[in-house]
């Protein structure tokens, strides 16, 4: 057997809204998804196509995205897609019947593990079962199951990879799988998060999902290129899709609000998608404004996925006016006491949230400041 390539991707969660796209829609992201697989795959020389799980948004979406799907298989008709099915897309007969007559696409079903062979390596895998989703079906494998290098698609959780959005469904240690005796490659799904480790020639990865679903998953998305050649694996990660990048924008205590709308609208003529996250010093009036108009910003400049104003210094120009009132009601709130209600403050620790209350105290009286004075700084 001669080298080969394969590729690996998981968790698109095709027919899923895409909620920071504002400007077209989530189809069209998806097409254009699609379209970029076909080159790659044509460019590359893939011989076959491993899908983790979490293909599909659910077992419910709309019959558009069915038919992208079918199209995409038809494009691709010499190269066969080994499919788990997922958390999200659970194993369905009557769901998955719309690709019964694709031969190029081979289902692994959920009551057992079951194996196919392509290129003349073995391809193994077990489709997602709630009904067992905390007993991981290759923890009970004996070290020699596999006889020859294998492929072994899983749609899972290590518990190695720590993830707080992600449930811990079919659990199982990269110890455990890597302590088969035949060299493996371990395509897994459920993590959204790239992840790579290899051991005593066995890999083990998570592509992470190649689109980003959730408007936090920011940096480059991937798909794996997986080369196999002599018995042993090897992973290229491809950059593929688009991304969300984090934005640092340091403010001055001089701007406007006018010139953070500007700074703003001047990123919606690049192709990426931002998470701002705004530093520096601004002017209490200016942060009631931006805080007031921020979901407004975020609806209407179509790239703008978030805005983070956590780092802004709030600043008040107290030396351009003086007041008695002024005086009192700084020396209040310096002796205020924040008290916060018990069930909130233990949502707070459970989820480690990092509060700053003097800074939200000073904040608050800038703003308040800012409000009541603002006629006199103008």
């Amino acid at each position: 057997m001669g080298r080969i390539k394969f590729l690996h991707f998981s968790d698109l969660h095709l027919g899923r809204p895409l909620s920071f796209i504002k400007k077209g829609n989530s189809f069209s992201f998806y097409s254009k998804f699609f379209d970029e697989l076909v080159e790659l795959i044509q460019r590359e020389g893939i011989s076959f196509l491993v899908l983790a799980g979490d293909i599909f948004n659910s077992n419910y979406i709309e019959y558009r995205y069915r038919l992208l799907f079918k199209k995409f298989l038809k494009s691709i008709n010499n190269c066969n897609v080994y499919y788990v099915a997922g958390n999200h897309d659970e194993y369905s007969e009557k769901f998955l019947s719309f690709l019964s007559s694709e031969k190029n696409f081979k289902v692994f079903e959920k009551n057992k593990i079951s194996h196919y062979t392509d290129n003349g390596i073995n391809i193994y895998g077990i489709s997602f079962d709630f009904k067992k989703l905390g007993e991981n079906p290759f923890s009970t494998l004996s070290e020699d199951y596999f006889l020859s290098p294998a492929i072994c698609v899983l749609h899972c959780n290590l518990t190695d990879v720590v993830s707080d959005e992600h449930e811990n469904y079919y659990p199982i240690s990269i110890d455990r799988l890597t302590n088969f005796k035949a060299n493996c490659y371990f395509a897994l799904g459920h993590i959204h998060k790239y992840f790579l480790k290899s051991i005593d020639n066995k890999v083990v990865s998570y592509p992470g999902s190649p689109i980003p679903v959730r408007s936090n998953e920011v940096g480059e998305r991937y798909v794996n290129i997986v080369e196999y050649d002599n018995g042993r694996f090897s992973v290229v990660k491809y950059p593929v899709g688009f991304r969300i990048e984090e934005l640092e924008v340091k403010l001055e205590h001089s701007y406007s609000f006018s010139d953070i709308e500007s700074i703003l609208i001047e990123l919606e003529s690049n192709n990426s998608y931002y998470i701002v996250k705004f530093c520096g010093e601004i002017d209490a009036g200016v942060y009631e404004d931006l805080l007031i108009s921020k979901m407004d910003l975020i609806d209407n400049i179509s790239n703008i996925v978030d805005i983070n104003m956590d780092n802004l210094i709030v600043k008040m120009d107290f030396e351009r006016f003086s007041s008695p009132f002024l005086n009192i009601m700084k020396d209040e709130f310096a002796h205020l006491n924040l008290e916060i209600n018990p069930k909130l403050l233990k949502f707070i620790r459970k989820y480690g949230i990092d509060i700053d209350f003097e800074r939200a105290k000073k904040n608050g009286f800038d703003i308040l400041s800012s409000r009541i004075f603002r006629d006199d700084i103008k």
